[in-house]
């Protein structure tokens, strides 16, 4: 996408926003949509695992998002469950391997690297493999009395990493009501 329709969406969104918000919350619109700014003009480069991350996890990311991108999801499973069996922890699966998979084919379809059918396909797989892995963040978690509730904004059609902190909340004890459905409406 040209950089000026990127700038009139930023634009636009900020007047939009300045109108709604009271002005109090102004400052933060405004840091928020320059760190966007800021971001869109870093140099289009893969995304890689978060810095930290050992060798054999960032390895597991790339082989996971390569499996998909041919079209393999049983694989990819395999591949994960696989993991899951070695002790990787569903933390790390979450945020180095789906997390970063997640991006780098959000990348490639923004650089016209592959096509829309490819990402969904990977996003409709990773919601897959997350569901299968729900009922196992709830095995030996001690709930700790904390409840959040996560929702999308009306009309948001991406829910994926609304649904992966509300199963990380989980995961560290919280209770968590999920409404992106409801605000489709």
């Amino acid at each position: 996408m040209p950089d000026f329709f990127v700038e009139l969406q930023l634009q636009t969104e900020q007047i939009a926003l300045m109108q709604l918000l009271p002005p109090n919350q102004h400052p933060v619109i405004l840091r928020f949509l320059q760190s966007a700014r800021d971001a869109l003009m870093e140099a289009d480069i893969p995304y890689s695992s978060s810095p930290g991350v050992n060798n054999a996890i960032a390895k597991l990311a790339t082989e996971y998002t390569n499996i998909l991108l041919t079209g393999e999801r049983a694989a990819a499973y395999t591949l994960i469950t696989d993991a899951l069996s070695n002790q990787v922890s569903i933390r790390d699966i979450y945020l180095n391997v789906f997390k970063p998979g997640l991006y780098e084919v959000g990348r490639m379809w923004q650089s016209g690297l592959i096509t829309v059918a490819h990402e969904h396909f990977f996003t409709a797989a990773t919601q897959f493999m997350m569901s299968e892995m729900y009922p196992q963040i709830h095995k030996n978690v001690k709930k700790n009395g904390g409840t959040a509730v996560a929702a999308c904004v009306a009309g948001e059609l991406h829910e994926v990493g609304l649904r992966m902190c509300a199963d990380l909340l989980e995961l560290a004890g919280w209770r968590t009501c999920t409404w992106e459905r409801i605000c489709r409406r």
